[in-house]
């Protein structure tokens, strides 16, 4: 038997299944390695891949089993003759090197769930902390193995890294790598799908509790339930264990509304429905139900497929762990974190790999950012995270080609789009758009503009008497003065004209202007009327004003003549001692109109302000079940 690795220390044939160990020159056999569980892995011994632009092939396998099931260490050569290991766990991969250095030197007593430790200049998280048993291996390997042994292994990741340290050994092993596709590692020699099929034989046995048929689906099932009573049965082994007698009798049992056995299109493939798991929390005194699809594809692993109040999420398995802040960043999205909450398992049906019993307790931290949600699911020994995405009932019935009686959505679930998002986008680049547009042509109005001055003036108002002969005469009810300009010339197009007035020596008083606008060839008048007043003095806060002096009149589209201002002002003159008001005149033609700019952009940013309100109002309901509402009920 050819050695390929200058690192193999151990070799199963694979013919005789002999174990043969080398030392140096000298080949001995240990006689026969135990039989593989069987598995739906695609990978076998001669698959080759890329990884990095590295050519490798598969050359060796360890199986290990735990309370959740079991997974394979693949190793793998190399061209430059480095080795490494190809995890594979429920569907999941990680590709991971031995380090000589870094392992952390603390007792494995001390490990803790989410225990960060610094490894080789960066930090990591534990997430698994599982004890381990051997079953087999096959093809070449670095090391001595011994079927039966039990080995304890620590699992941590981070956002970009992922470590495991075996405890077989003291120091413990470090492995460092990262989670991968099979898509992306390019593999050939790969099993078919149809040869792991035929490979798993499914098992068949008479339930303990009732006596009636059960048959699994799948080869590493650890439970299942029995179709007949409802008992919730452990098959992780030869002996059938009632892990649950009946469910019949527990509260709030359901059909799950999608059969078991079903199958569903997603991501590209067919997964099957082998379980179902309800699941509770409490929250403010209510009780809050949920239902959890387990899917299976032999390829691609499991999936969840998770139904909450008629909303739907497809969800997956991260083998990494997101950065758990209040805004976790994962896929180049930022996640905020939505509600931590005891989940309570009340009812399973179906088949699972691992053991789930009634009654079975996690911790959940749900973070979001529609339509995708990350979850933190904490139990004993293992923190798991998984990755979903909102679907509409529509999307599920398609995906399993069947239209099932699906509930209707209710309320605003955590990850829920929102249906304003992308139309309060399109408003807004609209409203942009023309509000640019606008403010383009008002740039170019204000430079074409005349913006010229026509008159310039003063007039003097008071009670009886005239202060200037020239420009003013007295009313005949002697309370109002009436003032008339010289006349001046409007030339060219039809334009607007501004007459500017100043009151600049009102004092604690008012004074009312009517003008006329007189065109004194065609008789054209155009009138408007203003008041002025400036008020001040002291009180308790101290001096104080009302200023009021300056006002303006807009004529719009004046046509070219001669005209004249008749200015008729009245105030409080009736004690006689009020004096004089002094009145400044301007008259201006063809000035820019910001105001009219103004309206138009109120106008046009109206639509977008809806919008946006309404996706406000949207997500205020959203947050409203979460641990951080925007608006508070208090």
């Amino acid at each position: 038997m050819d050695f390929r690795a200058s690192a193999t220390l151990l070799a199963v044939c694979e013919y005789c299944q002999n174990t043969l160990i080398r030392s140096d020159v000298d080949v001995e056999n240990l006689g026969k390695m135990a039989d593989l569980l069987p598995d739906s892995s695609l990978l076998q011994i001669g698959v080759q891949g890329k990884y990095k632009n590295s050519h490798f092939s598969v050359i060796g396998r360890v199986q290990y089993q735990h309370e959740t099931g079991i997974w394979n260490e693949w190793h793998v050569l190399f061209d430059n003759g480095k080795t490494g290991w190809l995890s594979e766990a429920s569907g999941s991969f990680v590709l991971s090197f031995l380090s000589e250095t870094g392992a952390p030197t603390i007792p494995l007593v001390d490990y803790k769930l989410d225990l960060s430790l610094p490894i080789l200049g960066k930090r990591l998280n534990v997430t698994g902390i599982e004890n381990a048993r051997c079953i087999a291996g096959q093809g070449e390997l670095p090391f001595k193995i011994n079927t039966g042994f039990d080995a304890t292994v620590v699992d941590l990741s981070n956002e970009t890294t992922y470590a495991s340290l075996d405890f077989s050994e003291t120091p413990p092993l470090l492995f460092l790598g990262e989670p991968v596709e099979l898509g992306a590692l390019f593999l050939s020699n790969l099993r078919e799908i149809s040869q792991t099929e035929i490979k798993i034989k499914t098992r068949s046995f008479n339930c303990p509790s009732c006596g009636a048929p059960v048959q699994t689906l799948l080869s590493n099932s650890k439970t299942i339930s029995c179709n007949n009573c409802t008992a919730v049965l452990d098959i992780s082994n030869k002996n059938v264990d009632v892990l649950v007698k009946s469910q019949k009798a527990l509260a709030n049992q359901i059909q799950p509304v999608i059969p078991l056995g079903s199958t569903g299109h997603f991501e590209g493939v067919d997964y099957t429905v082998t379980g179902y798991m309800r699941r509770l929390t409490k929250a403010d005194g209510m009780l809050y139900y949920w239902g959890e699809f387990l899917l299976h594809h032999p390829a691609h692993g499991f999936r969840w497929l998770i139904s909450s109040q008629g909303h739907w999420t497809f969800a997956r398995p991260l083998p990494k762990s997101p950065s758990e802040t209040y805004t976790s960043a994962h896929y180049e999205k930022n996640y905020k974190h939505f509600a931590k909450y005891n989940a309570s398992v009340v009812q399973v049906t179906g088949e699972f790999y691992w053991k789930v019993q009634f009654d079975d307790k996690a911790i959940i931290d749900d973070f979001v950012s529609p339509p995708d949600i990350l979850s933190k699911e904490r139990i004993a020994k293992e923190i798991t995270w998984t990755a979903g995405e909102y679907m509409s009932s529509a999307e599920i019935e398609s995906a399993f080609k069947y239209t099932f009686n699906l509930p209707e959505p209710s309320g605003i679930a955590a990850n829920q789009p929102s249906p304003y998002a992308a139309e309060s986008s399109d408003w807004l680049k609209v409203g942009l758009f023309f509000a640019a547009f606008a403010f383009a042509l008002q740039l170019l109005f204000s430079f074409i503009s005349d913006n010229h001055l026509l008159l310039d003036t003063s007039a003097s108002f008071k009670k009886e008497g005239v202060s200037d002969p020239l420009t003013t005469y007295t009313s005949s009810t002697g309370d109002s003065t009436i003032f008339q300009s010289t006349v001046f010339e409007v030339k060219g197009r039809a334009s607007n004209l501004i007459i500017k007035q100043q009151a600049a020596n009102l004092s604690n008083s008012w004074v009312a202007t009517d003008v006329a606008l007189v065109e004194q060839n065609t008789g054209l008048i155009l009138q408007a009327g203003r008041e002025a007043a400036y008020y001040s003095g002291f009180d308790s806060d101290g001096a104080w004003a009302e200023d009021d002096r300056r006002q303006e009149i807009i004529f719009s589209k004046v046509p070219a003549g001669s005209y004249y201002l008749k200015i008729d002002a009245a105030s409080d003159w009736s004690d006689g001692s009020k004096p004089a008001v002094t009145n400044n005149i301007q008259v201006y033609r063809d000035v820019p109109q910001w105001s009219n700019l103004w309206f138009y952009l109120a106008l046009v940013l109206l639509g977008p302000a809806i919008s946006y309100y309404l996706r406000y109002r949207f997500e205020v309901k959203r947050w409203a079940e979460s641990d951080h509402p925007i608006v508070s009920s208090e």
